[in-house]
């Protein structure tokens, strides 16, 4: 194969198993940076890229389970919250983290299970439960300034990213290296004929929203110990840039040359991109018309590869 071929086989490799709307946008961000205009910061970009890649591993998760969770920020405002009350009457730090992720495992474990039991649609149910959740407590912030890991950013950060590939490795072995991933990839595609083969839906819904969860857990960690406070309306905004961002990865559709999570975390990094690009231009306040408009670009694109596919 001449050089020139493998180019455009390279190309073609990479349009199709990351999308064109993400090679577009890496472009877009490597010209800004290449006009040293940006203020790249590789640590910040690190940080960021590993706090919403945490938030789309779980919510793409979920997507590709057949699902969709429309609570998880609220879930993770309030746990933050949670996280606030817990230190100031004198938990200690690592009992107070315990907490945090053992409050997300159950209250995604119960929305998992309650969707399959009930048979009430995953965008009703979640949708319901981010309202509740978001007035369970004061929107005040309640600041606890003593676990601030400022002192130890880089070490912190680091940490994060190698449980973050870790977690990335361990979905795509329970998607592909265990029936229950396959019967989750199944859901997506015919969940009626999966439930009439008598598998136990209940209980894969309910593993995948738990597991899910902690990944919440991980990214609402990520947010307290950075910035630490709590309040039941905190990052709000956080949840059209996750879904642009699981949009982005792939985990609406159903194909992909890629394996799933290298292609959510992708996702992620695009989104952050997207997210200082806005920054850089001055368009911060135009953030929940371009995530909106990336996730309806995202679904377009998905139309037109199915129609060219059965076509």
């Amino acid at each position: 194969m001449k050089k020139k071929d493998r180019i455009c086989w390279l190309f073609r490799r990479l349009v199709r198993g990351y999308g064109w709307l993400n090679l577009l946008v890496a472009v877009g961000y490597m010209l800004a940076v290449s006009c040293n205009g940006l203020g790249w910061n590789t640590l910040y970009f690190a940080r960021q890229s590993c706090m919403l890649g945490f938030f789309t591993l779980g919510a793409g998760w979920i997507a590709l389970s057949g699902g969709i969770d429309l609570c998880f920020m609220a879930q993770a405002a309030l746990s933050t919250v949670l996280a606030a009350v817990l230190y100031r009457e004198g938990m200690p730090t690592a009992l107070m983290v315990a907490a945090v992720v053992l409050f997300n495992l159950a209250v995604g474990a119960a929305r998992g299970w309650l969707i399959e039991k009930l048979q009430i649609p995953a965008i009703i149910l979640t949708l319901a439960l981010a309202t509740i959740f978001s007035n369970l407590s004061a929107p005040d912030q309640m600041l606890i300034l003593e676990i601030s890991t400022y002192r130890y950013y880089l070490q912190f950060t680091l940490s994060m990213l190698v449980l973050l590939l870790l977690c990335a490795a361990g979905v795509q072995l329970y998607l592909h290296g265990t029936w229950w991933g396959k019967y989750t990839l199944a859901l997506r595609e015919n969940a009626e004929a999966v439930r009439r083969c008598g598998v136990n839906t209940k209980l894969i819904s309910t593993v995948v929203y738990g597991l899910a969860s902690i990944l919440f857990a991980f990214g609402t960690l990520m947010m307290l110990f950075v910035a630490p406070y709590g309040s039941s309306s905190r990052n709000s905004s956080y949840l059209y840039q996750v879904l642009a961002a699981v949009g982005l990865g792939g985990g609406f559709t159903r194909r992909g040359s890629v394996p799933e999570t290298p292609r959510l975390l992708a996702g992620a990094i695009s989104m952050t991109m997207v997210e200082q690009l806005l920054l850089y231009f001055g368009l911060t306040h135009y953030r929940l018309i371009v995530e909106g408009a990336v996730i309806l670009a995202v679904f377009f694109a998905q139309i037109n590869e199915n129609t060219r596919h059965n076509g």
